[in-house]
């Protein structure tokens, strides 16, 4: 039996490939998964062949660092392709390392779907006629990224965020504060700082220095910090409470009123925005700046959006099952 790869690395993109691989498996549980990536794909089932936690790596010093593992991983991978292990390879975002992923599987023949492209239509305009050389299909997390792609002649598909997934099981404000211990009358800021160590390493000062600036004005005001399962946080650095893995919880606990999916009464979504130093910050509650657009506008919104990002993604999983006849089989 041949086996699909998943690759994806960093925290983000293990969460989004671990939705991938279960429903893959639903439809195809003859199908063996292993994996580039971290304890989400794990939880999937899904045989991890490297740990993702040592790819996520930004700046130039921290990357040259990096090369030979990286390499080494490369390596690994273009062999097995080479020697007919691989029938599909799965790519989420990840581009410095997943397009090099992409041409070697381009070389041994082997499809590639890539879920979360490159964002060729913020920066690197150049890669797209790369990317059509190398992928077999996009699925895209956009609506516009679909007709870009398409136009330069690569088969995408718009399957929508998948953070909509989550917000399914979303807690409700009540119990987002309750589980953080987070009394319902106290104000409350959520600062989400990235899921790259190097990254943070590099910012955490201005998330640090923009809340304390918060809590002279806001009378205790109550500071929390969502912290993905990939990065370490210095307590000297950050004094405030650090929140595991539970971003979701994190963000309903810190906001006055969120959107309700099934309703999508965006009104509702009552907030106010900070910008300090660059540093965008969610405080709430409190006086919000409620969004102007009248309520009568959204009813209907999330249906269509979630009809849509349900469409696309049934459509790219069906190009899985197309392909795994045909090639997973030894």
């Amino acid at each position: 039996m041949r086996k699909v790869l998943f690759v994806a690395g960093e925290a983000s993109g293990d969460l989004h490939a671990a939705g991938v691989a279960g429903a893959l498996r639903r439809i195809r549980p003859d199908l063996e998964l292993i994996a580039v990536g971290g304890p989400r794909l794990a939880e999937q089932g899904v045989q991890l062949i490297h740990r993702d936690h040592q790819l996520g790596v930004m700046g130039f010093l921290e990357v040259l660092k990096h090369v030979p593992r990286h390499f080494r991983l490369l390596r690994r991978i273009r062999k097995m392709l080479e020697r007919g292990e691989i029938a599909l390879v799965v790519l989420v975002d990840y581009p410095g390392f997943n397009m090099k992923v992409a041409a070697a599987a381009r070389a041994a023949g082997v499809p590639v779907l890539y879920y979360v492209t490159p964002q060729v239509w913020a920066w690197g305009a150049g890669r797209i006629p790369k990317l059509a050389q190398l992928i077999t299909k996009a699925a895209v997390i956009l609506p516009f990224e679909e007709p870009l792609l398409r136009g330069h002649g690569i088969d995408a598909t718009f399957v929508g965020h998948p953070l909509l997934d989550r917000t399914a099981n979303m807690p409700t404000r009540t119990e987002a504060r309750e589980a953080l211990g987070i009394p319902q009358n106290v104000p409350a800021l959520a600062l989400f700082p990235g899921s790259r160590q190097q990254e943070i390493d590099r910012h955490i000062d201005a998330f640090v220095e923009t809340a304390k600036e918060l809590q002279k004005s806001v009378p205790n005001l109550e500071v929390i910090v969502s912290v993905a399962p990939t990065v370490a946080l210095d307590s000297n650095r950050c004094p405030f409470r650090l929140v595991h893995s539970a971003s979701l919880s994190v963000l309903r606990a810190a906001v006055r009123r969120a959107v309700d999916w099934d309703r999508a009464t965006a009104h509702d979504y009552d907030h106010r925005w900070v910008n300090l130093h660059g540093v965008r910050a969610f405080a709430g509650p409190g006086p919000g700046v409620a969004l102007s657009r009248p309520q009568a506008q959204w009813p209907g919104i999330a249906e269509r959006v979630r009809a849509d990002y349900l469409a696309g993604m049934h459509a790219v999983l069906r190009d899985l099952e197309r392909w795994a006849p045909l090639s997973v089989s030894a």
